[in-house]
Formats: C-alpha cells, sequence, structure tokens
C-alpha cells in the first residue's frame, strides 16, 4: 500500500515539476544575424572546435549553425531576350 501510495504522489508532483529552458549561445569572435522578408542569415567566426561526422545513413554536425536543408525547385526561366550596347566601343 505505502508503494502505491508513493507512486501516486509521485505522479501527481510530476505535474508541477518544470524544467530549464536555455537560449541558444556561442563562443565566438565575431557573428552576426540578418533578417529579412524573405531571407536570414547567420554567421560566427572563430568558434573552436567543430566537425562534422559522416557515416553511411546518417550526418552529425557540432557547431552553433545546424543545416536545415530544404530541397526546392530552381525556376530557371529561358526567356529569349537581346541586348544592344551603343555606342560600340570596338568598331
Amino acid at each position: 500500500m505505502r508503494k502505491l501510495l508513493m507512486l501516486f504522489l509521485s505522479l501527481l508532483s510530476a505535474g508541477w515539476l518544470h524544467s530549464q529552458s536555455l537560449a541558444p549561445e556561442v563562443i565566438a569572435s565575431a557573428g552576426e544575424h540578418f533578417a529579412t522578408a524573405n531571407a536570414q542569415l547567420s554567421w560566427t567566426v572563430g568558434e573552436p572546435v567543430i566537425e562534422t561526422y559522416t557515416g553511411s545513413t546518417a550526418q552529425l554536425t557540432q557547431g552553433f549553425h545546424q543545416t536545415n536543408l530544404t530541397v526546392v525547385a530552381v525556376n530557371d526561366p529561358t526567356a529569349a531576350f537581346q541586348v544592344s550596347v551603343f555606342p560600340n566601343p570596338t568598331a
């Protein structure tokens, strides 16, 4: 009976527990983050001890900036246009 009561109290108290939340931080010589409506660019210089391990089925990357690759279709317009430059300096 005592074990059942302890289990019940443990499960009941788990609802009151909160874990910590950490914001990502990096120790580097320099870095910046730029954002526009269409794109974002983040970079760091001098981040020590990073490496990428590649296996046959997985890839492990270390470091602050992690890749989030999304393959999208490339829009390659093949519009025919003609360029004329006047005056022609070689004529």
